[in-house]
C-alpha cells in the first residue's frame, strides 16, 4: 500500500490510516509505504513489480500519485495489479471504473474486486490512465494549483473561470488515422477515460477498454461562448456543438504554432514540438467493482 500524505490535504492520510486497519482486519499480507518526496511512488512501485510479478499495489492518494505509479505498470506489461483508495482532489481516475470515493468500499473493491486488463495511453514516451488536455485545459490545471482555499471540483471551476479571462488560443493540427483537424481551438483533449478536472466529461464516450483514444476538438470559441459551453461539459452536453469535433483512433499527433502547456492525468507539462499519442491495449491489471457497465458510471 503507497500512500501519497499530502494527497487531498491531508486525507490520503486519514484514508490510508483506515485501510491499514481494515486490511489488517481481512488478515491481508501487505507492507504499508507513505511517500515524502515527487516521484517516491514511481521508484517504490517499480522495486515492488521487480520483485512481485503476482502482487497487489494499492494507492492511495489523487490522479497524480496514480499517474506516477501507472508508469511503473506500463514499463512492465503483465506484472502486478493495480487498486486504489481516491483521496484527492479530482479523483477522476475513480470515475473511469465507477470506484466509490467512500474509503469503506474503495478498500473492499482493492481486497475482493474483479480484476480487469485495461488500456493505458502514451503520450511522447509518458503514460497515462485518464487523459491529456493541451492548450486551455493544460493552463486550467496549471491554475488550480494556485487557487487559495478551495480544492477539488470548485478548484478546478474557479481556476478554468480565471483562466478563460485571458487565455489566448493557440493553432492546433491533429492528425488521425483517417485524416486531419487544424485551426485555432480552445483545446484538444485525448481521452483514455471520460473525465477530466474533477468531473468534467470532455471525452464523454471514452472506454479504457476498447484499444482506441478518444479526442475532442473544442475549436474557435470566444470567452463568452466558452463560458456558456463550460457547464455543458459536465454531462458531455458538448457533443453536438457545432464547434466540437470528436475523434476516435490508435494513434494521434497534436502539434501547435507555440509552446503548450498540457496536464497528463492532472500533472502539468510544458511541451515544445508534436505529441505523439498512443495506445497500450490491456497493458495493466486492475480492481475494479464487480457491478456491471462499470467503464460507463
Amino acid at each position: 500500500m503507497i500512500v501519497n500524505p499530502a494527497a487531498g490535504n491531508g486525507r490520503a492520510k486519514a484514508v490510508g490510516r483506515d485501510a491499514t486497519i481494515r486490511f489488517a482486519e481481512s488478515r491481508a499480507d501487505f507492507d504499508l509505504v507513505e511517500t515524502t518526496a515527487p516521484e517516491e511512488a514511481q521508484l517504490r512501485a517499480e522495486e515492488f513489480l521487480d520483485r512481485e510479478a503476482d502482487g497487489v499495489i494499492v494507492v492511495v492518494g489523487g490522479d497524480g500519485t496514480l499517474h506516477e505509479i501507472v508508469q511503473a505498470f506500463g514499463r512492465r506489461p503483465g506484472r502486478g495489479t493495480l487498486a486504489f483508495l481516491p483521496a484527492g482532489g479530482g479523483d477522476d481516475a475513480a470515475r473511469t471504473i465507477g470506484l466509490p470515493r467512500d474509503a469503506a468500499l474503495a478498500a473492499r473493491v482493492a481486497l475482493e474486486g474483479a480484476s480487469r486488463h485495461l488500456d493505458l495511453g502514451i503520450c511522447n514516451g509518458e503514460f497515462f490512465f485518464n487523459g491529456v488536455g493541451v492548450g486551455f485545459d493544460g493552463a486550467a490545471n496549471a491554475a488550480y494549483r494556485r487557487v487559495p482555499l478551495l480544492r477539488g471540483f470548485p478548484a478546478y471551476l474557479a481556476a478554468a473561470l480565471a483562466t478563460l479571462a485571458t487565455y489566448r488560443k493557440p493553432r492546433l493540427k491533429l492528425e488521425f488515422s483517417d485524416g486531419a483537424w487544424e485551426g485555432p481551438a480552445l483545446l484538444c483533449a485525448v481521452g483514455n477515460g471520460p473525465s477530466c478536472g474533477g468531473g468534467f466529461r470532455i471525452t464523454p464516450d471514452a472506454d479504457p477498454a476498447d484499444g482506441l483514444l478518444d479526442a475532442c476538438m473544442l475549436g474557435d470559441f470566444g470567452r463568452f461562448e466558452a463560458l456558456g459551453l463550460l457547464p455543458k461539459t459536465l454531462s458531455g452536453g458538448h457533443r453536438n456543438h457545432p464547434k466540437a469535433s470528436f475523434f476516435r483512433s490508435r494513434e494521434l499527433v497534436v502539434s501547435a504554432d507555440r509552446e503548450l502547456v498540457a496536464h497528463f492525468d492532472g500533472e502539468v507539462r510544458k511541451i515544445e514540438g508534436p505529441m505523439r499519442f498512443s495506445v497500450a491495449p490491456g497493458a495493466i491489471r486492475v480492481r475494479v467493482p464487480q457491478l456491471p457497465n462499470i467503464l460507463r458510471p
